[in-house]
């Protein structure tokens, strides 16, 4: 029998025209409005209010997309820190180093295809010359934490993004004086740098696993994802406000969060909610980092080298099929089913990189399919659902 605390009217929280308005759950600015406007991406939409001349709504978006991408790049620089720091504790500590230094090398090799002008090869060359195997310390991690939990944009985390931030001043400066032109070229910059930031540290996790897998199999690479993405700042207070929230906020936090990894057609920011009587389906055509990396792996040889090989919960059951780096989304669905009896964002995984992925968002979670749990090697327990809002 279906629990009457779960059933939710249509919601009327994506409607009205866009605007930027401030979340009530994180007190911070984010898109809101009609899905069809929604599904306009992040760069078109800041590109469409400078060819209309909106001065002040054009900076608003630019600086709370700046922010966005920062703590986003912040973010994955942290889990990428973790990664030797797990390895030092739980794999081996006479071997870390070497493992830290094989995964740097495979980190550079496998970057190569970003660097696919200018910009992106000197913002490359950047992140290589500071984010280096002796970079990455007890000391460097804490001060990313430290950096994370007080939101400082100006500790040690921050000279990740410095040169972006001042590509962001010009920017403004040139809105303010109504050169469109060149507002357009810094934002398309920023952008660019922005996501090239993005893409080099989501690459490097799955480097740092590839290594770990060749020295030590998969139960050791599964290990290394699952405390290294669970020990950053971002990690209980994410699942904490995943858990507490009505279905149609959720949605527009997580649509926000996945144009923030710049997904979408081109990379350009972009998410399309597409809304029915049981659920949100947010579609990602392409995930800007699982299925952007896979899509980089140009020939099928290249894709297993990143795949784990046996079939367990966090491939979904899968042999062969699922990256390192994609995942940890298998792990987060176990983690809100341990949390709550279910999970909150069911992904719609696809082995062939170029189909879209997705993540549907139940209003009841009664109408989870059963097959959900199953392939995490789990039961379907309604006994064990709880209020997530």
């Amino acid at each position: 029998m279906i629990n009457d605390i779960f059933i939710t009217e249509r919601s009327s929280f994506f409607s009205g025209p866009e605007e930027l308005r401030t979340f009530e759950v994180t007190g911070q600015l984010m898109r809101m409005g009609a899905l069809q406007h929604l599904s306009v991406s992040d760069k078109k939409r800041v590109e469409s209010l400078l060819d209309e001349g909106s001065t002040e709504e054009a900076i608003a978006y630019i600086e709370t997309l700046f922010t966005k991408y920062m703590w986003i790049v912040i973010a994955f620089a942290e889990w990428c820190l973790h990664c030797s720091a797990v390895c030092r504790e739980h794999i081996s500590a006479d071997l870390e180093r070497n493992l830290t230094r094989k995964a740097h090398a495979l980190w550079h090799k496998d970057s190569t295809p970003l660097a696919q002008d200018e910009q992106s090869a000197a913002v490359l060359k950047e992140l290589f010359s500071l984010f280096t195997p002796e970079y990455m310390t007890p000391e460097t991690v804490a001060g990313y934490v430290k950096d994370f939990q007080e939101q400082n944009p100006h500790g040690v985390a921050f000279t990740l993004v410095k040169k972006a931030q001042k590509e962001k001043v010009t920017c403004v400066d040139s809105i303010k004086n109504k050169n469109t032109l060149n507002a357009k070229a810094c934002f398309h910059r920023l952008f660019v740098d922005m996501r090239t930031r993005h893409d080099a540290f989501a690459q490097y996790t799955s480097a740092y696993a590839a290594v770990v897998h060749q020295k030590y199999g998969q139960e050791k690479v599964e290990l290394l994802l699952e405390k290294s993405f669970s020990g950053c700042s971002f990690y209980d207070g994410l699942f904490g406000l995943a858990t507490s929230v009505a279905p149609d906020q959720l949605a527009a936090f997580y649509a926000e969060h996945l144009r923030t990894h710049f997904s979408g057609e081109d990379r350009d920011g972009k998410c399309e909610v597409v809304e029915d009587e049981k659920s949100y389906r947010l579609v990602f055509n392409t995930c800007g980092s699982g299925g952007a990396m896979r899509q980089r792996m140009c020939s099928i040889d290249a894709q297993k080298k990143y795949q784990l090989p046996k079939a367990s919960p966090v491939t979904w059951g899968r042999e062969n099929e699922v990256p390192f780096y994609c995942s940890h989304c298998a792990k987060n669905e176990l983690k809100y089913i341990d949390m709550i009896g279910y999970p909150v964002a069911v992904t719609e995984f696809d082995p062939d990189p170029h189909k879209p992925c997705g993540w549907t968002i139940y209003k009841n979670p009664h109408d989870i399919p059963e097959s959900y749990f199953t392939r995490l090697g789990l039961k379907k327990d309604p006994s064990k659902f709880k209020k997530s809002y």
